[in-house]
């Protein structure tokens, strides 16, 4: 790493050469790739699309491509930059009061702020803009088994032959499903065992398990991962057909998620099930698996697809598999074949 001498002090922020708007510096653009919130020691920026314009509305001193330098900044930080061909990184001390005025300073040199910038500014490394969409979507990706997926990504399309994946392929749409947590919704009768379901499945205490009809007053949501797949699963309060008060009000609550699920899971148990009433109001069209809980009391009523018995682990694992079939199928899992895993509004592809 090469450090540049230090800016002299006499030199304040406001002596620096006014932006000219003009030629190869018209146009330039930051972008904050640290998260909110997030610790650390430095915190990154990303400006572009041309580094040498970038450094000269600055007033900093042109960096060979590929070059980093450590440069003092009068009034604002000390802070390292980094070019990457033309995509500029600046990385300065990463408290909240420095990264207020490292972004006045960019703002006062006329830079206007671009909410998510190119990935390939933010992965310069990266051999192509497939790779750098794949790197950053690996970054973003909840669900575990996204990985090995993604990774396999720009060998699947450098072979390409003939027909190439659209947005609104159903295994890219379900492969989607794997960077941004699909919604799973579980409704069914009261005190059948839905919130110990769930608690099992997220290996901690999340929904309150009681025998008394109504516990679950409002539904109860979690980050749980079946089979390597991260859902969003909301527990609803249990069904009665003479439910009434603060239960029925709960209830209204919960049919606003109806339209929004990915998967319903209708429940049931030996001894009870939905009225038929209620299961005529759910949203047309939509995904169901009907699933019964506590078989280990005997068969669950309502015909259900898939049983469970928090007695019998296998029954837990083969329900997970199941419910992450009917999101993600295998072939959105393996990765053997392109897909079209960033946003369909972001870029056109290769």
């Amino acid at each position: 790493m090469t450090v540049s001498r230090p800016v002299p002090r006499t030199m304040g922020t406001s002596q620096m050469p006014a932006p000219d708007g003009a030629g190869p510096e018209a146009g330039l653009w930051w972008s904050l790739t640290t998260p909110a919130g997030a610790r650390g020691a430095l915190a990154c920026m990303v400006l572009g699309p041309n580094a040498s314009g970038a450094l000269r509305r600055l007033g900093l001193p042109d960096i060979e491509p590929g070059k980093a330098r450590v440069l003092d900044v009068p009034g604002v930080d000390q802070m390292v930059i980094v070019r990457w061909g033309e995509a500029l990184h600046i990385m300065p001390h990463g408290g909240p009061a420095v990264m207020r005025g490292v972004i006045a300073w960019v703002e006062s040199r006329a830079f206007a702020r671009l909410p998510e910038p190119p990935p390939r500014a933010i992965y310069p490394e990266a051999s192509s803009d497939l790779e750098a969409w794949m790197l950053r979507t690996l970054a973003r990706a909840a669900s575990p088994a996204a990985i090995p997926t993604l990774l396999a990504q720009p060998s699947a399309w450098s072979r390409v032959d003939g027909r190439r994946p659209l947005p609104d392929d159903p295994l890219s749409r379900e492969f989607r499903r794997l960077i941004e947590p699909p919604l799973v919704v579980v409704v069914g009768p009261p005190n059948i065992g839905k919130s110990s379901l769930l608690n099992a499945l997220a290996g901690r205490r999340v929904a309150i398990v009681a025998d008394e009809p109504g516990t679950t007053r409002d539904h109860v949501g979690a980050l749980v991962e079946l089979d390597g797949l991260v859902v969003r699963w909301a527990d609803t309060p249990g069904v009665r057909a003479n439910a009434g008060g603060a239960e029925a009000a709960a209830l209204e609550v919960s049919r606003a998620l109806l339209p929004h699920a990915d998967l319903l899971l209708v429940c049931s148990d030996p001894g009870d099930q939905l009225p038929p009433a209620v299961a005529e109001t759910f949203p047309p069209g939509g995904d169901v698996l009907r699933v019964g809980l506590r078989s280990d009391l005997g068969r669950p009523l309502g015909d259900p697809e898939v049983c469970v018995s928090l007695k019998a682990d296998d029954t837990l694992a083969a329900f997970a598999r199941r419910v992450r079939g009917r999101l993600v199928r295998d072939g959105a899992m393996k990765g053997l074949e392109p897909l079209w895993f960033w946003p369909p509004d972001a870029w056109g592809g290769p």
